[in-house]
């Protein structure tokens, strides 16, 4: 678990999502330290539950346990 937390922080530092920001109100302004944080521990927390659904799905497509919807 410590590697995808290393890799969630290392695509926060590239994300652009700054430039969609709806708490930017003005063009090329600057976040404040607590909306930073917020923003910084919600996209590693997505981040997170995102690859732990992706191994749970890698799992069950191996283990014959994957289900289509026909």
């Amino acid at each position: 678990m410590e590697k995808v937390e290393k890799a969630a922080k290392t695509a926060n530092g590239r994300s652009r999502m700054c430039a969609k920001c709806p708490f930017n109100t003005k063009p090329k302004s600057r976040c404040t330290e607590e909306i930073y944080t917020l923003c910084s521990t919600s996209f590693v927390t997505g981040f997170r539950k995102g690859a732990n659904w992706i191994k749970t799905e890698i799992n069950n497509k191996k283990n014959g346990k994957y289900k289509t919807n026909k």
